[in-house]
């Protein structure tokens, strides 16, 4: 075990250390409201949504992918994986990442706030 300069053991695993991957996070509160909605509906009637209301939500998501794409790529090109489960290799700052803290879970948020 190293120490750190106060004297405490450091215990550095070189992963993220995240609760679950932003898909399954996705999955499940996709689940929880669609579970809700079953348990609770609405009282009143919902309008149908016409064609020029889903081309904004449709765009959304397609930004959101390219976001993930661009994402996985800054990864590989530095050779460092993107499953937060494997330490990673190198600190990518670089191309898509210099705007977006994480832009592959951008994918999954923009896709969340339609849900």
């Amino acid at each position: 075990m190293e120490m750190d300069p106060a004297g405490q053991q450091v215990s550095d695993t070189g992963i993220a250390g995240v609760i679950a991957r932003p898909p399954l996070l996705f999955v499940a509160a996709l689940l929880i409201g669609l579970v809700s909605d079953h348990l609770l509906p609405l009282s009143f009637r919902v309008p149908r949504i016409d064609l020029g209301h889903r081309i904004i939500p449709g765009s959304l998501i397609f930004v959101g992918l390219a976001l993930a794409v661009a994402g996985i790529r800054n990864f590989s090109r530095a050779k460092t994986p993107v499953p937060t489960t494997e330490p990673t290799h190198a600190l990518v700052t670089t191309g898509i990442h210099g705007w977006i803290r994480n832009p592959i879970s951008a994918c999954f948020s923009s896709t969340a706030a339609l849900a």
